[in-house]
């Protein structure tokens, strides 16, 4: 004998409206406040709940408007444990809703760039997590969408920012500051204890994850081409064997910038998880900087030697200050905190150490320019903007 269950969990997924509000008044708010930014959420995985949404709501700079995830259910759940206005299964919800201001994308890889269009097209300022794209032919696309949108926008272009958190961390700017008078080009040495996963891992599938350089390795780029204060020209990397353990995840990797100086990134999977994660050293005009997991720094100069924090001290990988620098261009209709350029400069680079990998030799980079912009390879997001040599 058998007895057969049937549930109507699909009908009524597919029975739900597009929207649901879920605050306590259900009239939406016509106005938007000059004092916050109304913004729209799509995406509300583990890492936007545990991470994004606490740093959007710390920042007290932000209205929750809209959440967008691909069950109605469960973004009715996340909007009402942090204070939406509203939840969605549609996109279109947030990109039809003339006062939400910035679209917050944390969906998952593989649907980064079409997002990040529509957004666009929608007049929406965007922040989206990394990576920018999975294949170099979208991030082609999303420039040509960005340009498209510049040009009618009449000098205010939306902001486009990719979450490349560590550029704002206590600890990379304590780094900054202690180099900004260094004239010489830096050595810089970051090593990523990044842990096994398992080869069935979505992160590593090259159509939805994009692979693990691609898809977390993009962060220690930025963070090299930010410290560097320059752009790359050229990327050397390469890979131990996979065997049939590993998916292109414990790779080193040497970038040279146009001064001269040196970035050297080891991505490595094949550690011990009691290690520290992240391990960042600087060298140049007689002085040292260590980061030490973002928890602690080691300034040495002239044989002083300055401590910030502990090994105990609170992480702080700076997500919280990106959001908030974020929401205040946003708000007061300054630029990007991340020029768009370097953004799709630091995506281009990590394309280019696939390209590395793939190839085993030496890639040359070149630099954006409007100039370049038509050729094969070439690519400018705002053709008014060059790559900025300054040091933030």
């Amino acid at each position: 004998m058998g007895v057969l269950l049937e549930y109507a969990w699909e009908q009524e997924e597919e029975s739900l409206p597009r929207e649901i509000y879920v605050a306590s008044s259900p009239a939406r708010q016509k106005t938007v406040s000059p004092n916050f930014v109304s913004i729209g959420l799509i995406g509300a995985g583990n890492f936007a709940q545990g991470t994004l949404l606490p740093a959007i709501k710390a920042t007290k700079a932000a209205r929750l408007h809209t959440v967008v995830t691909a069950s109605g259910l469960s973004a009715k759940s996340v909007a009402q444990r942090f204070g939406f206005q509203a939840a969605a299964s549609d996109p279109s919800a947030i990109f039809e809703a003339p006062d939400i201001q910035a679209v917050v994308i944390a969906t998952r890889h593989d649907s980064h760039a079409e997002l990040v269009q529509q957004a666009l097209r929608a007049g929406k300022h965007v922040f989206v997590e990394k990576p920018l794209a999975i294949h170099s032919e979208e991030l082609r696309e999303i420039g040509e969408t960005y340009r498209e949108v510049a040009q009618r926008s009449r000098g205010r272009p939306p902001i486009l920012m990719v979450g490349f958190n560590r550029r704002f961390a206590p600890a990379t700017q304590a780094v900054k500051d202690f180099f900004a008078a260094c004239t010489e080009p830096l050595a810089i040495h970051i090593r990523v204890n990044a842990g096994y996963l398992p080869p069935d891992h979505w992160l590593h599938d090259p159509e939805v994850g994009g692979g693990r350089i691609l898809g977390e390795g993009c962060h220690f780029v930025d963070l090299l081409m930010y410290l560097a204060g320059v752009e790359p020209v050229e990327v050397y990397a390469q890979a131990l064997p996979d065997d049939s353990r590993y998916r292109q995840d414990n790779v080193a990797v040497q970038i040279r910038f146009a001064n001269g100086a040196i970035g050297t990134l080891h991505y490595l999977a094949n550690g011990d998880k009691r290690l520290g994660k992240e391990r960042i050293e600087v060298f140049g005009g007689g002085a040292v900087a260590v980061i030490d997991d973002f928890r602690r720094v080691t300034l040495s100069r002239g044989g002083k030697v300055r401590r910030i924090g502990r090994w105990w001290s609170r992480q702080d990988k700076g997500h919280q200050a990106e959001l908030a620098a974020f929401l205040e261009a946003v708000r007061s209709g300054g630029p990007s905190p991340i020029p768009s350029d370097q953004a799709v400069l630091s995506t281009l680079t990590t394309f280019k150490v696939l390209e590395s990998l793939q190839q085993g030799r030496p890639v040359q980079i070149r630099v954006f320019t409007a100039e370049a912009a038509e050729s094969a390879e070439g690519f400018s997001l705002d053709e008014t903007q060059r790559i900025q040599r300054s040091r933030r």
